[in-house]
């Protein structure tokens, strides 16, 4: 997976609750 990408799902998590983690 690109990294660019994981940033974004970082970024995204911060935004809402991170429901990956």
């Amino acid at each position: 997976v690109p990294f660019s990408i994981l940033v974004g799902l970082l970024l995204d998590g911060i935004g809402r609750k991170p429901l990956i983690l």
